[in-house]
């Protein structure tokens, strides 16, 4: 008789023992399949943070003649792994359409009480109060490079001026600062309100100057930017640097050494900025390898606590094997019988973890405990996990069974006798 015939008949004829091991297995991939699980989730809201809170360096230049525009910036996301750069100005412009909040100039001479600060850049979300989380946007949309003088102002700079997105105003150099730099443009600057923004934190007090009150800061394009400063001579440098994103923040020290090699470091300076990325993926990280720890020890326990079953069975099954061996079977044809009810049983017990496991990790997403986690592992987790199973039980068959078939076949037949 063939050995999967004789292994079938045993596990039809041993329903009880059959049982218990199917349960056992069932209970390993069970276990197998729900660690991969949060593994795999764990990895997934990683990914998705490096998405969303990512990392990023600045590059800042020393003030001595080195220039940051537009070129430099092209050079350097040639070099991969950037998501989006966005270079920084900053001008202060009078206007008495747009009135700002009041500070501590207002009612003097002085023309400050009529400025306000426009922090001009290619992405203004990723202008650092933005990023912090000090301001969020409101209504409407942030500034992109493709806009041209298109502005997003603060909610209180709105209401107290009847503003609203849509709507456009202007503001121009102050006299004085045309008097002091006659090269500059006396022409006013119409600028749209493309976004509003709220401030999270604390109001900035008001007895500061205007121009330095976050309620009267105005984010604008870069294009704006360049055309307000277009009578210097620099009008096209950064003088506030140029912040990169990166794409996986997971290479961002190889690509930081890689813009650095492009660059004249003897004339900048590059700030590193991934300390929000490290606090928020670091736990998820640590979760992860410690699943992937868990699921082999797991494989461990599991070929431990089945070869220790199996080889109780099969001590029992001495007899069993002295006939075998007596009629003339070999040893490798009793092992691959031995083997195949123990796969038979691994993959009876597999097939029934599928959808426990599905049931598990559905009841805990309903009760809203882990909305963030994999709806199921997915269809490549569960194939290994269930090889693994299998290979396990395998395993677990072969440590169980080589000791006692390793016995020359006349000790099995005298310990009968």
């Amino acid at each position: 008789m063939k050995p999967w015939k004789r292994a079938w008949l045993y596990v039809c004829r041993e329903r009880k023992r059959s049982i218990r091991l199917i349960l056992l297995c069932l209970v390993l991939t069970v276990f197998m399949l729900l660690c991969s699980w949060v593994q795999a989730s764990m990895a997934q809201n990683a990914e998705a943070l490096r998405k969303i809170i990512g990392a990023s360096f600045r590059i800042e230049d020393d003030a001595e003649g080195a220039l940051i525009n537009d070129s430099m910036i092209v050079q350097i996301e040639g070099l991969g792994n950037i998501r989006r750069s966005s270079g920084e100005n900053l001008q202060l412009l009078y206007s008495e359409s747009i009135r700002p909040i009041p500070g501590m100039l207002a009612g003097t001479e002085e023309e400050g009480q009529y400025m306000m600060s426009y922090y001009s850049g290619h992405y203004s979300e990723l202008e650092q109060h933005f990023r912090t989380g000090e301001l969020i946007l409101a209504e409407g949309r942030h500034v992109t490079p493709e806009d041209s003088f298109s502005a997003v102002i603060s909610r209180a700079l709105a209401e107290q001026n009847g503003l609203s997105v849509g709507d456009s105003f202007s503001a121009s150099f102050a006299p004085g600062t045309l008097a002091e730099r006659p090269q500059l443009s006396d022409e006013p600057f119409s600028f749209t309100i493309v976004g509003i923004f709220d401030i999270t934190g604390q109001q900035t007090q008001l007895n500061q100057a205007e121009p330095s009150m976050l309620q009267n800061a105005v984010f604008i394009d870069a294009a704006a930017g360049h055309a307000i400063d277009s009578g210097d001579p620099t009008h096209s440098r950064y003088r506030y640097g140029v912040i990169f994103m990166v794409d996986d923040p997971r290479d961002l020290e190889q690509t930081v050494s890689a813009a650095q090699s492009v660059l004249d470091m003897q004339h900048f300076k590059c700030v590193v900025d991934d300390t929000e990325y490290r606090q928020s993926v670091q736990p998820l990280e640590r979760m992860e390898t410690l699943m992937k720890l868990l699921t082999g020890a797991l494989a461990g326990i599991g070929t431990a606590v089945l070869a220790l079953v199996l080889l109780l069975w099969i001590r029992q099954r001495t007899t069993e094997i002295g006939i075998y061996l007596s009629i003339g079977l070999s040893k490798r044809n009793i092992l691959l019988q031995f083997l195949t009810e123990s796969m038979v049983s691994s993959v009876i017990g597999g097939i029934l973890a599928i959808p426990l496991t599905f049931a598990i990790t559905t009841a805990v997403r309903l009760t809203g405990a882990a909305e963030q986690m994999l709806a199921f592992p997915s269809a490549i987790s569960v194939c290994v996990i269930w090889i693994t199973v299998v290979a396990v039980t395998v395993l677990a068959t072969l440590l169980a069974a080589i000791r006692l078939l390793r016995l020359q076949p006349k000790t099995i037949l005298s310990v009968l006798s």
